[in-house]
């Protein structure tokens, strides 16, 4: 949900002082916080513990019963969808993660405090920023983002880890059949790909500010209309439909309907994620399909007005409704879509 596809420079605006506007940084994605030294905290040490230990779990306790492997995965998909949604919701209605960090970390009289979650707080927000970022000088809805995203890579890709640990305790190997084989690997793969470019071009299109749900914290500087592209013009909330294909793919894999039971019960649990946290935040924040203002009137500038009437009558009777693709207008003036991005 958000925006377009077109890279640029994000200047922020504060919900609540909306004459503050300050820069926003770039952010590294899940990955990159795991294989950047610069960026790891706790959070991500964490998670990178839970992968060694449920690794070395799979592979030297093999008695160990599949129960163990479903009851980690569903207590991080629970934190996932619960816990985080609870935090996102709070945040969304009351900005209650803003004000919580901005007591925590700036004494009543507007001097930044030194208790150690003080410290602690501020080191977050500065994790996997250029060296020139200063927690103290940037605003407090700028680094509540910031710090509340490594919490968030510790979830999301604990999450992950421990469903991929889990499928692989479930997989039963390959069948006696090779036409089974064939078909569940070939499905598989089918759906493997569906999930990596839905995920791919969903952040394209989004961004890491609108991926890492920044406009929970803080709106940016630009047009609040949501432009679809991509990936969103062919899936409704793709990233949370079709970019969970992978799941079922695995549970051909593992050949397990155990398997198959989690990952339905984990996309459900990411679909009640959207209905009860994100679409009313997007409702609060950018309106309902009924406040979606009309197309905007054709450009009235006077080359395109001249390119309009040389067309003859019968096709501008017939294309008026249709827009003009960008082959068909030479006219030098932006697109209503250009002006938006």
């Amino acid at each position: 949900h958000l925006f377009t596809s077109v890279e640029m420079v994000l200047i922020g605006v504060d919900p609540e002082h909306r004459d503050r506007r300050f820069e926003v940084p770039a952010v590294q994605s899940c990955v990159q916080g795991f294989t950047d030294l610069h960026a790891i905290t706790i959070f991500e040490a964490a998670s990178l513990s839970v992968l060694v230990f449920q690794s070395l779990l799979l592979v030297f306790v093999p008695s160990l019963p599949v129960a163990y492997y479903l009851i980690c995965f569903l207590f991080w998909r629970l934190a996932y969808n619960l816990g985080l949604g609870f935090l996102l919701d709070r945040q969304s209605k009351s900005h209650a993660m803003t004000h919580w960090y901005e007591r925590n970390t700036i004494a009543a009289d507007g001097t930044p405090l030194r208790t150690p979650l003080a410290n602690f707080l501020r080191h977050l927000a500065k994790k996997g920023q250029p060296d020139t970022f200063d927690p103290e000088k940037a605003p407090t809805v700028l680094n509540t983002w910031l710090a509340f995203k490594h919490l968030e890579n510790l979830v999301l890709n604990t999450d992950v880890i421990t469903y991929v640990v889990f499928a692989l305790k479930c997989c039963r190997g390959l069948s006696d059949n090779v036409y089974i084989n064939v078909v569940n690997y070939t499905i598989a793969a089918l759906l493997g790909a569906v999930n990596w470019f839905t995920k791919k071009d969903a952040h394209r299109v989004v961004g890491a500010y609108a991926w890492f749900w920044g406009d929970f914290f803080f709106l940016v500087d630009r047009t609040e209309q949501l432009i679809f592209d991509g990936v969103y013009l062919c899936f409704p909330h793709p990233m949370y439909t079709v970019g969970y294909a992978m799941y079922y793919g695995s549970a051909l894999i593992a050949r397990s309907y155990t398997v198959m039971f989690a990952s339905l019960f984990a996309h459900a649990c990411q679909i009640l994620f959207l209905v009860f946290v994100e679409n009313p935040h997007i409702t609060r924040i950018y309106g309902g399909p009924e406040d979606v203002p009309p197309p905007p009137p054709p450009c009235a500038c006077p080359c395109h007005q001249r390119f309009i009437d040389s067309k003859p009558a019968t096709a501008r009777s017939g294309e008026a409704n249709a827009p003009s693709s960008p082959a068909q207008n030479p006219s030098p003036c932006p697109s209503p879509a250009s002006s938006l991005s």
